[in-house]
Order: C-alpha cells, then sequence, then structure tokens
C-alpha cells in the first residue's frame, strides 16, 4: 500500500486522503502482527506442554 501511494506522489507530499490511508495500513497491519504473534505463543505454549507432558506418559507406560 505504501509504495502505491509513493508512486502517486512521487514528489513526498501527501494528501490527506493519503495520510489516513497509511494510517488505516499500519492499524490493519498492527492488529494483524499482535493476533499472529498470540496465536505463535499459544502454539508455542501448548507444544511446550505436550514436551513437559512426554516423561509422565512413559512412566505410566512403564507402570504397566
Amino acid at each position: 500500500m505504501a509504495s502505491a501511494i509513493a508512486r502517486r506522489s512521487p514528489d513526498g507530499n501527501l494528501t490527506p486522503r493519503d495520510i489516513e490511508e497509511l494510517i488505516t495500513v499500519t492499524s490493519e497491519v498492527q492488529a494483524k502482527v499482535a493476533y499472529l504473534t498470540l496465536l505463535l505463543r499459544l502454539e508455542e505454549n501448548a507444544l511446550q506442554k505436550k514436551v513437559e507432558e512426554i516423561p509422565q506418559i512413559e512412566q505410566k507406560k512403564n507402570q504397566h
């Protein structure tokens, strides 16, 4: 999006609309990054929990 705006305004003078679009796109991307970061942390926590449970599973198998 930023490159499209830059092509529309090669001299660097942005219109109020250009600035608003940049702000909107930036906010949307930040929200997506925050959401994906949360998902990755949840996945990381789930994987870590599974790794921690492996010894317990092995112990239970050996007890039977």
